[in-house]
Order: C-alpha cells, then sequence, then structure tokens
C-alpha cells in the first residue's frame, strides 16, 4: 500500500469535560494533503494538533465528518478494521513514546512487528539495527527503562521507521532533544519520509523543524486558520519604519 492523497471533510471532534459538558476539540471544513507531502502542524498548547493527529491515524473517530486515505473512508471503519490499516499504513511517534521499560532497544523497535505472530524475518532485524545506529544508540541490547527521555524519543522514531509507512505521523518528535540531537532526528524522519515518498505530517513547536516542512498549517482553538490571515497579524504586530518604541 503505498502513499495516497489524505483528505478531511466535514470533520468535527468535541472533547467532554467530567462533568458532560461539552468543547470543541477540532473542526475542519476541508483539508486535501497530496502524497507524499511534508505537513507541519503548529499552534498554541490545547489549540488540537494530537487531536488532528490521532485522527488521520485512526486513533480516535470524528464526531462528523470523514477522514479518508485513497479511496479508502478510515473513519467508517470498526476497532478492528481501522486497526489493521494502522498497522499497515501508519508509523506514529507518540509524545509519550509507548516504550516497554523490561525490553530492549531492539525488542522495542521490533515490537510491532512482533504483534503479528511471526518470527522476526533476519532482513527486518538488520534494518531495525541501521535505524538504531542512524538515531545515535549505539548499543541495542540496552533496557529502555535505562534510557533518558531524549534516548526514549529516538527509540520512539526508529520504531516508526521500520515497516517503511505510507503515512508517518510525528507528534512532537524533537521535544525532548538538544538541538543537535533534535536535528540529526529532524534530518533522519524527513529523510525516510522523502526517500519512500511517504506523507509526512509533524506537531512541532520547533521552528527549525517546521520551516522544513512543505507546507505549515497552523490550529487556534481547534480551527485551522487561513495562513493568510497569520501573515497579517503579525504584520500588524511589526512597527512601522521610523514608528516611536
Amino acid at each position: 500500500m503505498g502513499p495516497a492523497f489524505l483528505r478531511l471533510e466535514g470533520i468535527r471532534v468535541e472533547h467532554r469535560d467530567a462533568g458532560g459538558a461539552r468543547s470543541l476539540g477540532l473542526a475542519v471544513d476541508r483539508l486535501v494533503v497530496a502524497p507524499g507531502e511534508a505537513v507541519a502542524l503548529t499552534g498554541p498548547s490545547g489549540a488540537g494538533k494530537s487531536t488532528f493527529l490521532e485522527l488521520v491515524s485512526g486513533l480516535r473517530r470524528p464526531d462528523a465528518g470523514r477522514v479518508l486515505w485513497g479511496e479508502s473512508e478510515v473513519s467508517a471503519f470498526g476497532e478492528a478494521a481501522r486497526e489493521a490499516w494502522r498497522r499497515l499504513t501508519v508509523g506514529f511517534v507518540f509524545q509519550d513514546f509507548h516504550l516497554v521499560g523490561e525490553l530492549s532497544i531492539l525488542d522495542n523497535v521490533l515490537l510491532p512487528q512482533s504483534f503479528a505472530g511471526f518470527r522476526v524475518p533476519a532482513a527486518v532485524r538488520c534494518r531495525a539495527a541501521d535505524l538504531i545506529a542512524a538515531a545515535g544508540l549505539p548499543d541495542p541490547r540496552r533496557r529502555a527503562g535505562l534510557l533518558s527521555r531524549g534516548e526514549q524519543q529516538r527509540v520512539a522514531v526508529a520504531r516508526a521507521l521500520l515497516a517503511d509507512p505510507p503515512l508517518l505521523i510525528a507528534d512532537e518528535p524533537t521535544a525532548s532533544l538538544d538541538p543537535a540531537t533534535g536535528a540529526a532526528i529532524a534530518d533522519l524522519i524527513l529523510a525516510a519520509a522523502r526517500a519512500r515518498g511517504a506523507t509526512l505530517l509533524m506537531a512541532s513547536h520547533d521552528p527549525l523543524l517546521t520551516a522544513r516542512a512543505d507546507r505549515i498549517l497552523r490550529l487556534e482553538a481547534g480551527h485551522l486558520v487561513d495562513p493568510a490571515v497569520v501573515n497579517r497579524a503579525e504584520a500588524a504586530a511589526v512597527p512601522a519604519p521610523g514608528a516611536a518604541a
């Protein structure tokens, strides 16, 4: 299954608090992402970035509207079908990593392949080792529970890239890293996506990462903001030449 057009149509997601009160989580009238496009998603905390990523990856369904990958309406799939689609299609770098502390780095990277119930082929193990080295993790036998948060982030990136997914999703992939390591991880993610022709969606506050995307989308209070509106607002905030401070 190769890269395809990603489309969101008439999307609405609502959040409910403990008392049952509703609030808007995400509203997207229409959005089309081309195959192989690298898109950065920006905006303040709570703006809906993680909700957006969960939606397009099939981790949740919208309250209204459709999410389509090619001709497949992913949002209409049942839970088992979405899980099968996600396993074949999506590589996800989560904010919380979801590593198993008692397992080695290598076993954590191989974990999604192990869920299939078959012996992991030698070629896949070799690719995992190569990705671990490329992510700057020299000892694949080290237990994940002994790693720093930045090292755990690198394991999560290697795991997401293992199956060469046609849709790669990264939620703050450089947030726990120093600038040099963050730049190396950004190189790894972008190079892997472009080599595969994969569609890349990444939520980030890192301007060095978002600047390398083909397109930047901004979310505010659950709504996509027209880039022209954002640019006009930024321009209005800059004093005219010669203006009094």
